[in-house]
Order: structure tokens, then C-alpha cells, then sequence
């Protein structure tokens, strides 16, 4: 029997393979995510790196660079199966497989200085250089932006500024409005749209802070 060992991201998954038998000793870490690059590193003992490849049907799978590590793109949600195969001169060799699950990125939150609703200070707001994205526990490199939003400065129940914007950073124009701001004034960022995986855009929860000095 050959001991086979998947590890995908920050992920670590333990694989017994044997012909078509395999078990998973790690439940519920077994997770791809769609539209993304997942890292993926297959180690079989007694076999050489370059001997070892993987293929997931419905996926795309390169090389990852080095050594025992491929790089798989799935386009979605679901499960996949991993095949890993030994390489022969008599044709491939299937040694171990594992079901993955599939899951969407989730939605980001939007943050003006990690405040999403809430009180912010004028002399912290003005060296903010945009709209950032976050999501509470998602260790990776986060492929959505901020491609469009809308601010509102509201004084007094009265609207005083509206401005359309490109990107997520604020211009020259915003942070002089931005240094203008009394305590109480409120800013509004909504209509906020980001671009995802494979380009596709994304409406997002506003943003609602509150001049408090």
C-alpha cells in the first residue's frame, strides 16, 4: 500500500491510496474554492515528484513551479473528484483519489478604515486612500476590487456632496471634501461594485460613517 498526502493552501489533508480505495483523515478541510488558483501539493512515498500528476475532470490543473505542487482552477460550486496517478512507461497508473468540495468565494465587506457603519474620526478619514475588502477568516489572496461606487455627504439631514467614482481610491477632490467635514456630517458610500473571478461584477453593502470630531 502506498501512502499518499494532498495539502491544499493553508489546508493540510492526509490520503491513503490503494487502486481505488482511498480515506480522508481530515473531514470538511477538503475545499476548493472557484475562480481562484488552488495550490495543491501531491506526495505518494516511494514515488519521485516527477512521477506523481494529478487530474480533476471539469478543472483546469497546471503545474504549480515546483516540485509535487499543481495549481487547479475550478468553475463551480459543487464537488470534483481528484484523480492522482502514477507516471509509467506502460500508461498511468491511478493510485488515490478524493472528492473536494467546491465553494464561491464569499462577498467581501467594504471598509473605510476597517469601519464599515459607525463613528470615524475627520483626521483619521483623510488619510484613507480608498475603499478596501475584506472577508472575516478567508486566509488568501483576495481576488475581488473595487471597480465603481457612489459617495454622499449628508450635513444636517441635507445632502452637501455626491460624487460617482471609478476604482476604490479616493481622488484629490474627495479628501478636500474630506477636510471639510464637521462632526456629525455623515458619508455614504453605496452603490459599491466589485470585480470577481472571471471578471464578473458584484454589488456590495454600503459603507455609513459618522464625523465624530
Amino acid at each position: 500500500m502506498k501512502k499518499l498526502f494532498l495539502f491544499i493552501a493553508f489546508i493540510q489533508l492526509s490520503v491513503l491510496g490503494h487502486a481505488q480505495h482511498v480515506a480522508v483523515s481530515a473531514d470538511k478541510m477538503n475545499v476548493l474554492y472557484v475562480g481562484v488558483p488552488n495550490p495543491i501539493t501531491v506526495v505518494a512515498e516511494g514515488l519521485q515528484c516527477k512521477n506523481t500528476t494529478i487530474a480533476i475532470e471539469g478543472a483546469q490543473v497546471t503545474p504549480g513551479g515546483e516540485p509535487c505542487r499543481f495549481s487547479v482552477i475550478v468553475k463551480k460550486p459543487g464537488k470534483v473528484i481528484a484523480k492522482v496517478f502514477e507516471i509509467s512507461k506502460g500508461g498511468n497508473k491511478i493510485i488515490g483519489e478524493i472528492v473536494f468540495r467546491v465553494k464561491s468565494i464569499p462577498a467581501p465587506q467594504t471598509y473605510i478604515r476597517w469601519v464599515h457603519n459607525g463613528e470615524i474620526n475627520k483626521s483619521d478619514l483623510v488619510k484613507q486612500q480608498g475603499i478596501i475588502l475584506h472577508v472575516d477568516g478567508f486566509d488568501w489572496d483576495y481576488p475581488y476590487h473595487v471597480t465603481s461606487y457612489t459617495i454622499l455627504i449628508v450635513r444636517e439631514k441635507n445632502m452637501i456632496y455626491y460624487k460617482d467614482c471609478l476604482g476604490p481610491r479616493f481622488d484629490n477632490e474627495l479628501i478636500s471634501q474630506f477636510q471639510s467635514l464637521k462632526s456629525g456630517d455623515k458619508i455614504i458610500a453605496y452603490n459599491i461594485e466589485s470585480s470577481g473571478p472571471e471578471n464578473k461584477l458584484e454589488k456590495l453593502e454600503p459603507i455609513q460613517l459618522t464625523i465624530k470630531n
